[in-house]
C-alpha cells in the first residue's frame, strides 16, 4: 500500500492530564493493526495523532508520560476527536483550549469519543447534554454526583448515540475503536485484532458488582464504592446530606448519610 493513500479514518487524540495509559494505547493498537497489511503497522488505512496546545508531554495516571505530536488546529482535519481521561481530579480537568476545541469540534460536526473518564470532559464542557453517556460501574456515581439530571449507562461496553461515543475503558476501549474501524474500513480490518461480533463477558458487569435499581430508576453501586472510599479521608468518604448524591438516596431510602 502506498503511504500517500488518503486515510479511511482519522483519529485525533485529546490526552486529560493522569489519563488512562491502558485505554489509550488498547484503543490505538487496533487502529495500528487496522491500518496496514500484516504486522507492517504504517498508518495507511488510518492515521492517528495525540494533540496539544502547548506541545508538553503528557503523565499518565501510572508516571508515562506521552508526547503529542501536533497543535490543537482545525478540527475538521478529523473524523473523530478522542478524549481519554483517567484520574478524576479537579488538577486532571482539560485545558480551557482544548475545551474550546473540543466544542469547535462540535460546531464542525466532527463526531466525538470519551474513553475511560473522559466522557466526564464531554459532559463538563456542555457536549453530552441530550446524549448517552458510558461510564464505568467504578466511576457511575462520581458521574451521578457531578451531573445528576444525566443517567449514565454502565451496563455496556461502549455507546454510540449520533455523532458521541463513549466507553468504560480498559479492554472495552479495543472494542470502540474495532467498531470504527469496521464503519470505516471494513469487518476484516477489525477482525485483525478484535472481533466485533465477539463481546462475550464484556456485555455486562458481574452481578456482584452490578447496579441495584432505585426507586426513580437510577442504579445504585453501593459496595464498590464503598470499598474505594473506605480508603479516603472521612470527608471525602462519606456523603453530606446536602449533595446530590446523598439526596437520591435519601429519596429512595428515607434516610440522609451523616458524619
Amino acid at each position: 500500500m502506498n503511504l500517500a493513500t488518503t486515510p479511511r479514518l482519522r483519529i485525533g487524540f485529546l490526552l486529560a492530564p493522569r489519563f488512562t495509559l491502558s485505554a489509550f494505547a488498547t484503543f490505538v493498537d487496533v487502529l495500528r493493526l487496522a491500518a496496514d497489511d500484516g504486522d507492517g503497522s504504517r498508518p495507511i488505512r488510518c492515521r492517528w495523532t495525540v494533540l496539544s496546545r502547548d506541545m508538553t508531554p503528557i503523565q499518565s495516571s501510572c508516571g508515562i508520560k506521552i508526547q503529542p505530536e501536533e497543535p490543537l488546529g482545525d478540527p475538521s482535519r478529523f473524523d473523530y476527536i478522542v478524549t481519554v481521561g483517567g484520574l478524576i481530579d479537579p488538577a486532571t480537568t482539560l485545558s480551557p483550549e482544548a475545551a474550546a476545541f473540543l466544542k469547535r469540534a462540535a460546531e464542525a460536526r466532527v463526531s466525538l469519543a470519551g474513553i475511560c473518564t473522559g466522557v466526564f470532559a464531554l459532559a463538563r464542557c456542555g457536549l453530552m447534554d441530550g446524549y448517552r453517556s458510558c461510564v464505568s460501574w467504578f466511576h457511575h456515581e462520581d458521574f451521578l454526583s457531578e451531573f445528576e439530571k444525566m443517567r449514565p449507562v454502565s451496563d455496556q461496553i461502549f455507546v454510540v448515540d449520533r455523532d458521541r461515543l463513549s466507553c468504560s475503558g480498559g479492554v472495552s476501549a479495543a472494542h470502540l475503536a474495532a467498531f470504527l474501524v469496521d464503519r470505516h474500513i471494513g469487518r476484516a480490518a477489525a477482525r485483525s485484532a478484535v472481533d466485533p461480533d465477539d463481546r462475550r463477558g464484556f456485555d455486562r458487569r458481574p452481578s456482584a458488582a452490578g447496579p441495584a435499581a432505585g426507586a426513580d430508576g437510577a442504579r445504585s453501586f453501593g459496595a464498590p464504592c464503598a470499598a474505594r472510599n473506605a480508603a479516603k479521608p472521612p470527608c471525602a468518604a462519606v456523603h453530606c446530606a446536602n449533595c446530590p448524591r446523598s439526596r437520591r438516596r435519601t429519596a429512595q431510602t428515607g434516610a440522609a448519610f451523616q458524619r
